[in-house]
């Protein structure tokens, strides 16, 4: 999760200039594929390609922002249910 929101923080105000943090995640996401279920990994998926998209659009300006558009900015909030899901089956 630490690194999703790094990499996610990163995406808002920079282009992708060096691949090794989505490389990063991806091996990740392929350690979990190991042990999670495929509605955590579902989830895992969505925000990999919420990172990927956000580096190839415009930065984001903070002092143009909605504040209603902060829920943007939670992007992991899925993917923590799904994985609280799992969890509590065990």
């Amino acid at each position: 999760m630490h690194e999703a929101a790094s990499a996610y923080s990163d995406a808002m105000v920079n282009k992708l200039e060096n691949s090794t943090g989505l490389v990063n995640l991806y091996s990740l996401r392929s350690r979990m594929s190991l042990f999670s279920g495929e509605d955590v990994l579902q989830e895992a998926d969505k925000v990999l390609q919420i990172i990927i998209d956000r580096y190839f659009v415009d930065d984001i300006k903070y002092s143009n922002m909605n504040p209603s558009a902060v829920k943007e900015f939670d992007l992991l909030r899925d993917f923590t249910r799904a994985c609280k899901k799992e969890i509590t089956r065990f």
